[in-house]
């Protein structure tokens, strides 16, 4: 049995521009969206399971799903995404899938794990060191066991370590991208996979890790400023970045409730 894990948290602090606007659309409701993601993620999963992380205060819509509630008082939305996947991970084991709330399920999350790695991430097409976000967190893969579990908590615990020790301006947006391609750049793997696209798959400290590329369309698709999304007979996930894509959920929704692709 896989397990997904969609974060989702009331934001009741300074918010950042990128947040402000975000939490302003009045045509999008990530509680609305929680309750789509969950509903097609039983479309089309029946035998996994599907959960809500989020913090001890926000109040939930009744879904019919076990809720992980995390103590992220005094914590930036970034810094208590990244407190909550270190607290599930390092609790668990077996093959996991980290998530957001804004996205829809739109084919088997099994079809994720056809290689055998320990972590998967989806990679940015273009490098840049100063940047420092090359890998996205629209989702995250473990496939985590008695072997490599030590290995994978370490990871997790020094990469929150790294979000926290950074500047507030970064830790009120990208903060658990940032902290996550910094880390890998520890050990050069990001740029290993620039340098040489074919391989895929890269040794961190003992871990496989391994890179799908972000617009490559494999298993991960997105919904564009105009509403047009693209479902692949390989798409499992829906994404929608930005802010006008989202103004389209009830519309793609429909598409992939009703199979309709």
């Amino acid at each position: 049995m896989i397990k997904f894990i969609a974060f989702y948290k009331d934001v009741n602090e300074s918010k950042s521009k990128k947040l402000q606007r975000r939490q302003n659309l009045e045509v999008f409701s990530y509680r609305k969206c929680l309750s789509y993601l969950k509903e097609t993620f039983y479309k089309f999963n029946p035998k996994h399971k599907f959960l809500i992380a989020t913090d001890q205060h926000t109040e939930l819509p009744d879904l019919g799903v076990d809720v992980i509630r995390d103590d992220l008082s005094q914590l930036l939305i970034m810094e208590a995404i990244t407190r909550s996947n270190t607290n599930y991970v390092t609790q668990n084991t077996g093959k996991i899938v980290l998530a957001g709330a804004d996205h829809l399920i739109c084919g088997p999350i099994e079809n994720f794990f056809e290689e055998d790695f320990d972590l998967g991430f989806w990679i940015f097409p273009d490098y840049d060191p100063s940047h420092r976000i090359s890998v996205s967190m629209t989702i995250v893969l473990i496939n985590k066991n008695e072997n490599n579990e030590k290995k994978i908590n370490d990871f997790f615990i020094e990469r929150e370590k790294i979000c926290l020790s950074l500047e507030k301006k970064e830790r009120q947006w990208f903060a658990d991208q940032k902290s996550l391609s910094m880390l890998l750049d520890q050990e050069d793997v990001i740029k290993q996979y620039h340098n040489n696209k074919e391989q895929t798959i890269f040794d961190f400290r003992g871990l496989k890790i391994k890179f799908f590329p972000y617009y490559g369309k494999q298993f991960l698709t997105d919904v564009a400023d105009n509403g047009k999304v693209e479902i692949l007979d390989n798409s499992v996930l829906v994404d929608f970045p930005g802010h006008k894509s989202k103004e389209y959920l009830d519309e793609v929704y429909n598409i992939v409730n009703k199979g309709d692709t």
